[in-house]
């Protein structure tokens, strides 16, 4: 039998308060809190959706709020750079409201294992750090060919650009690192962390439909997305040049993460139960998998040409040189979660002592 001591930094618990939260709120009363307020925000948003969807009342791309404008800036070295208007799109505000919902399921879920809410809140901090900064890098790495001519565009993220694996990469690092040098147990910390980002994602995809962009091939279906000319991927489908009628895949992810997000709510104290790391494996398995099938009909996904020798044609006709980024990183994924089941399946962690048990 072998058993590890992790350092776990706890608050002065209010006990009689604590219990009574937890009677009042579980987990499975929070998943059926977000399935009725899902329920009543889409009956009021169905209808004008349905507009836009429609192209009656279309969206103008890049909408925002718009603080002021400024006028050309002289830099040294670099000439005159025009920074134009300044405000908030509303892509960032669905991205800001996504994070800020994501941590107050984090401040929830860490409350209910007595984890210290400060630990949470530098855990978000250097989160937002390392992951908006590898969103940005990855995406940048993969589209070398654009950036190495227009370099100064790296920093320009008025027009978008993230990568969510990037993020993934940089954050789930600056977590394992933040875990060894504090002597935490980072299964724990991924699984408070896990359904936190979910909810995130959940709610930032929707940036997606104002900025019209992650959408999938054209479609005669009645759900299809109208997008205007401008934002238009022509290149991507040169069979059907007369296309405005789009699959709206940011609004398949969106509601395939919820589903997800209500099974690891539903099961939460279950999978937790003298348990770490499962809750984070079942996320990454249902994510990647969720994620690796949208890939197919995204019209922007991130490509990576592949070498001549490693060409291959399945049938005639059909050549394939090339794979999608987000594919592989998504396979990773489930690779990943399927290996932490593995090797937590026979370790029991107990939150009162808080030491691990090898059966």
């Amino acid at each position: 039998m072998m058993s590890f001591n992790f350092k776990l930094d706890v608050r002065k618990p209010n006990f009689r308060l604590q219990k009574e939260t937890k009677q009042r709120l579980t987990p499975q009363n929070l998943s059926l809190i977000f399935v009725i307020l899902a329920l009543v925000l889409s009956s009021i948003i169905t209808y004008p959706l349905m507009k836009v969807f429609s192209g009656e009342e279309g969206w103008v791309l890049n909408q925002g709020i718009v603080f002021f404008t400024l006028g050309p800036v002289q830099v040294p070295f670099l000439g005159f750079i025009n920074i134009g208007e300044v405000g908030l799109r509303f892509y960032a505000l669905m991205v800001l409201i996504g994070i800020l919902f994501g941590y107050f399921l984090a401040i929830y879920l860490a409350n209910r294992t007595k984890l210290s809410t400060g630990v949470i809140d530098t855990i978000f901090l250097g989160l937002l750090i390392f992951g908006l900064g590898g969103a940005r890098i990855v995406y940048v790495l993969f589209n070398l060919e654009f950036f190495s001519e227009n370099w100064i565009e790296i920093i320009n993220l008025r027009t978008g650009g993230m990568s969510f694996f990037g993020a993934a990469l940089f954050g789930g690092l600056y977590v394992l690192w933040y875990a060894y040098k504090h002597r935490f147990n980072p299964f724990e910390l991924l699984d408070i962390i896990a359904p936190s980002v979910l909810l995130g994602q959940v709610i930032g995809r929707w940036g997606n439909f104002f900025n019209y962009e992650s959408y999938g091939p054209p479609t005669n279906l009645f759900w299809g997305m109208f997008v205007p000319e401008p934002a238009r991927l022509a290149n991507k489908y040169e069979h059907n040049l007369n296309a405005e009628f789009f699959h709206p895949t940011f609004l398949y992810e969106s509601l395939l993460n919820f589903g997800l997000l209500i099974y690891l709510l539903w099961n939460y104290d279950k999978l937790t139960k003298n348990k770490s790391g499962f809750i984070f494996a079942y996320y990454a398995i249902g994510y990647g998998t969720i994620r690796f099938f949208l890939e197919f009909l995204r019209l922007d996904a991130l490509t990576l040409a592949l070498p001549h020798f490693l060409h291959f044609s399945p049938v005639s006709g059909v050549v394939f040189d090339k794979i999608l980024v987000s594919q592989v990183f998504a396979f990773v994924f489930v690779v990943i979660g399927f290996w932490v089941i593995l090797k937590r399946k026979k370790v029991l962690f107990l939150n009162k002592s808080m030491k691990e048990i090898k059966t």
